[in-house]
Formats: structure tokens, sequence, C-alpha cells
């Protein structure tokens, strides 16, 4: 289990210093490309991997929808500990679906497309940031921060 961590760890560092060369390459701008919009609008499932070792370790997006302000998509949780499945002194291995609403916004000083949402889960009402630090030119591979939301916060639009 620790091997195919490690070989993950890997593979995805690799993924990302491979992403940084081809946006310096091909970008005069100090801006890294970044456009949630065009990540998002694929027909395909979008898995998701962490870096860390905290929290959990994949999650798949799909049935994406997506306008100029919101986006809703359904996401399945494998089995592990979640914030949707609270089960006080244990952690459970049941797998999860919810359904996920967001609206777009610039995490990073205002480009032409943004490069965040704020999603929020149908399912126990958690909110979270999701924002691109880096995206590949082909929009098939991005690298995302997340952190949890409390309502009180409120972030720009994407669109006015």
């Amino acid at each position: 289990m620790a091997q195919k961590e490690s070989i993950l760890a890997i593979v995805i560092v690799f993924l990302v210093a491979t992403i940084e060369s081809r946006a310096e390459e091909g970008s005069s701008s100090s801006q890294p490309y970044r456009n949630i919009w065009k990540f998002l609008n694929t027909t395909d499932a979008i898995y998701s991997y962490r870096i860390s070792r905290e929290g959990v370790e994949c999650k798949v997006d799909y049935s994406i929808s997506e306008n100029a302000t919101d986006v809703s998509f359904q996401r399945y949780i494998p089995g592990s500990a979640s914030a949707l499945l609270p089960v006080k002194g244990r952690q459970s291995t049941r797998p999860v679906v919810t359904g996920v609403t967001g609206t777009f916004y610039y995490a990073q000083l205002p480009n032409e497309a943004p490069d965040g949402m704020c999603i929020k889960y149908e399912k126990d009402g958690a909110s979270y940031t999701e924002a691109i630090d880096r995206q590949s030119s082909n929009d098939l591979c991005a690298l995302f921060s997340v952190a949890g939301r409390t309502d009180g916060i409120r972030l720009p639009p994407a669109v006015q």
C-alpha cells in the first residue's frame, strides 16, 4: 500500500512539473494559465487524487453541467472517512454519491475566465472552495487547492 502511494505521489509530482514547464514555455505572461470553464467542459469523468495523506484519497466527478456563473455535478467518494458520513468514533467504509452545486469565482486576480468554484454538497451542506493553481494547456489536467468554508465567507463572483 505504501509503495502504491509513493508511486502515485511520484506520478503526480511529474505531472505537475510537466504542466509548469509547458506553461512557462508557451506563455509570455507571468500568470499561469487557469480556466475552470474549459477544465470542466468535458463529457468524461474527472478523477481527483490528493497529494497529502489526509482525508479522502480519490473522488470522481461526473454528469457535469455548467453555465457562465454556476456548475452542478455528481461526486462519487469511495469508502473512507468522510464528512458526508459522520459516525462518532468510527470511520465509514461505504462509498458516497452526492450532488454538488457551485458558483465560479476568481481565486487569483481577475482574468478572462474564473479559476475557482465555491461548492456545496447536497447531502450534508458541507462547503469548499476549489481553485486551480496550475492547468495543462490542453485542459485535461489541473492542480487544485481545496479549502473548507464556513457560511459567513463571501467570495467575489466570477461574472457580474
